[in-house]
């Protein structure tokens, strides 16, 4: 059989479940739908299947995709079965056959909220657009060889900023998804360079795209 993609969803509670063991989630769904996955030869045979991008714990998504490959026919009713046997938070929406490669996907749209206690400071979304359009957004960014100065610039596309009332700043903006990854959370370390630091930040994974901001399925 050929390789096949289900596009999903991991929202409430169930961004908490980390990058592994949402993979085991996965497969525990296949399991309990009776959709057998073809495995990997070898003496630890393992399911062949992965996720286009981790996703960080604590994130949500409506764009995440599982590429897998199945031992059998694809029965008709695979998604209702899956869907069935996922746990809450945890969704399929769409199940078609695998096209273009992981490696050609470039650009990440986020949904952002971030969050002051004591209340959005004066001007802060006009000065965030300001600054993150100014050319430069150094801050300190953790890396293998640990935590130095990183222009993150280059790794944005574009970022919004509105105010959304209650104490919260609504941010969405389109990052470098792999090669090299911008973690969100960056964008929140970038406002504390501005001086906007919040008290915390939560973000949702809106879409993805290819290197010419085509929609990636």
């Amino acid at each position: 059989m050929g390789k096949s993609r289900l596009l999903m969803s991991k929202l409430g509670a169930a961004k908490y479940i980390s990058h592994l063991d949402f993979m085991r989630t996965a497969r525990r769904a296949f399991a309990r739908a009776e959709i057998p996955l073809r495995c990997s030869e070898g003496f630890n045979p393992h399911p062949l299947m992965s996720f286009a991008l981790p996703l960080s714990v604590g994130q949500e998504s409506v764009c995440e995709l599982l590429d897998f490959e199945t031992a059998g026919e694809m029965p008709p009713d695979a998604l209702r079965r899956l869907n069935a046997a996922l746990p809450e938070g945890i969704s399929a929406g769409e199940l078609y056959e695998a096209g273009r490669k992981p490696g050609l996907l470039r650009w990440l749209e986020v949904e952002g909220r971030l969050y002051y206690d004591g209340g959005i400071p004066d001007g802060a979304s006009e000065a965030l657009g300001v600054f993150f359009a100014s050319g430069s957004l150094v801050i300190r960014l953790k890396t293998k060889r640990g935590e130095q100065e990183t222009d993150i610039a280059p790794r944005i596309r574009g970022a919004a900023f509105t105010d959304a009332g209650g104490g919260v700043i609504a941010a969405r903006a389109v990052i470098s998804a792999q090669n090299p990854t911008l973690n969100p959370d960056a964008i929140a370390a970038a406002a504390g360079a501005a001086g906007f630091a919040p008290d915390f930040a939560e973000w949702r994974r809106a879409e993805i795209y290819d290197e010419d901001m085509r929609v990636f399925r």
